[in-house]
Order: C-alpha cells, then sequence, then structure tokens
C-alpha cells in the first residue's frame, strides 16, 4: 500500500512541475508579448494560441495534484454532523463518483483527440496531442480520486472534521 501511495503521490507531483512549467511559459510568452507591442507595436504571431494551448495542459495536470493536496472546494455542513465512520463511507463513495465522471472524461476525450485532424488557425498546431495530454490529466486526477476513495474505506484519509474533533480532544 504504500508503494502504490507513493507512486500516486510522486505522479501527482510531476504533473504539478509540468503544470507549473506551463505557467511560467505562458507568463513569459504574455509579457514579452506585451513589452513588444508596446515597444515597437509587434506582436509575437500565434502567442494566443500557445497560450490557450498551455492553459489546457495546465488546468488538466493540476486536477490529480490538487485531489492530492486536498484542495478542491468542499461543502460539508451535512456531513460534519455524521459520525466518523459513515462519514469516510460517504466521502469514499463521492470520491468513487469523482473517479468515474474523471474516467469517463478522459476516454472521451482521448476519443476526441483520436478523431480530430484540426490544427490552430495561425500557428497550425495539430491539437491531437493537447487532446491526449488532457486526456492523460483526467485520468492522473481519476486515479488520484480513487486512490483516496480506497484511503477514506479504510480509515487512512483523514477529513477536515477529524482534525477538529482531534483538536478539541
Amino acid at each position: 500500500m504504500e508503494k502504490i501511495d507513493s507512486a500516486v503521490r510522486r505522479l501527482c507531483k510531476l504533473f504539478f512541475w509540468l503544470s507549473m512549467a506551463g505557467i511560467l511559459t505562458m507568463m513569459f510568452l504574455i509579457a514579452a508579448d506585451v513589452l513588444l507591442r508596446f515597444a515597437i507595436n509587434k506582436s509575437i504571431m500565434g502567442s494566443y494560441e500557445l497560450v490557450q494551448i498551455l492553459m489546457v495542459i495546465l488546468v488538466f495536470f493540476a486536477f490529480g495534484f490538487t485531489q492530492e493536496a486536498d484542495g478542491h472546494v468542499r461543502v460539508t455542513i451535512f456531513i460534519e454532523k455524521f459520525p466518523a465512520g459513515i462519514r469516510r463511507c460517504v466521502e469514499g463513495l463521492l470520491l468513487l463518483i469523482v473517479a468515474s465522471a474523471m474516467l469517463m472524461v478522459s476516454v472521451a476525450t482521448f476519443a476526441q483527440g483520436r478523431n480530430t485532424i484540426t490544427t490552430t488557425s495561425i500557428l497550425f498546431i495539430p491539437l491531437k496531442p493537447v487532446y491526449y495530454l488532457a486526456s492523460l490529466g483526467a485520468l492522473v486526477y481519476a486515479v488520484t480520486a480513487l486512490w483516496d476513495a480506497i484511503n477514506s474505506f479504510l480509515g487512512k484519509r483523514n477529513d477536515d472534521q477529524d482534525e477538529i474533533e482531534a483538536t478539541k480532544g
């Protein structure tokens, strides 16, 4: 179990760093585009398209890490009133739904990529790899949510209410 947990966490961190490399690239590209437009009234051709592609990669690659870091928004107004065992089961079931939904997103995005022949309009960058990367990011999110669901069912995943009760006691 420890090896699986470590592998999932490392995979999430890898995708997080790739996502951060994308945002850094976007930042430099946008800054250079603005500076060139201001200085010599010329912009970088296709910068808008590159930013769009990088944004897709950034978002989909960050999903898994956000799940691993427990950073997604959760509304716990009802579930916090349940006993710890029931709360963990409900959390596990919700995470299974998330994992299933993201697996469907991954499969659909992969199929869309397989069937596309389109390119960007200015730089003519093929969109097929972008679909595949988005599918991979969604798959990592699904695996992370599934692993968190398993840990929730086994009682190894701490939720906010457990932390609150531990600080009270």
